[in-house]
């Protein structure tokens, strides 16, 4: 009785990231990566996002949809969040031993 009653005040089950969720985590990682090194204004950045994206089979508009899409499901945006997040800090802690 007391397990029901647990179960069901639990939170529901935390959205797992799809393959092209996955895709699109690891393109919107490396577009901020870019930022951080060159500024988003630069003739250079847009170059070399446009090279990200297309090594990511993403043109400027797909990604662009995409990320519209992911807005709209807070529940899916939120895994996605965590999921760059992750990726960040794994970019992070790998930068800093090769240092």
């Amino acid at each position: 009785m007391i397990s029901a009653v647990f179960l069901s005040c639990s939170k529901t089950p935390a959205h797992r990231l799809t393959h092209s969720e996955q895709r699109l985590a690891a393109a919107y990682t490396g577009l901020l990566r870019l930022g951080q090194r060159i500024p988003s204004e630069t003739p250079a950045y847009q170059d070399s996002a446009a090279c990200l994206l297309k090594a990511m089979h993403y043109t400027k508009e797909e990604f662009d949809r995409a990320v519209a899409s992911l807005n709209q499901h807070p529940e899916r945006w939120e895994a996605f969040y965590k999921a760059v997040q992750n990726q960040t800090a794994a970019n992070k802690s790998s930068e800093a031993i090769h240092r």
